[in-house]
């Protein structure tokens, strides 16, 4: 993403910020970001997102249950975790 200052804002956008890499990088990379930022809903929404397309990604699932238990939610954080080791993802 290109910005240039004048008067207005411009955004210029490559082809390159449109892309979205198949395997949820992209999302998880905003994911993170959002998580840095304490927008933990946000976050969470990413990483299921990314865990949908591409559920082998521990470290998503990894972030996924820290969110799950920082935002007081227990029981969803042991239900995933059950289930990624039911599903032997280790």
């Amino acid at each position: 993403m290109v910005r240039m200052q004048s008067r207005h804002t411009i955004r210029l956008e490559t082809q390159l910020d449109r892309i979205q890499q198949p395997d949820g990088r992209d999302e998880e990379a905003r994911a993170d970001s959002l998580f840095a930022t304490g927008r933990l809903s946000e976050a969470a929404l990413l990483y299921r997102s990314v865990l949908e397309r591409a559920p082998g990604r521990l470290d998503s699932q990894a972030r996924r249950e820290r969110l799950d238990l920082l935002q007081n939610n227990p029981r969803d954080a042991i239900d995933h975790l059950a289930s990624v080791l039911n599903n032997g993802l280790r």
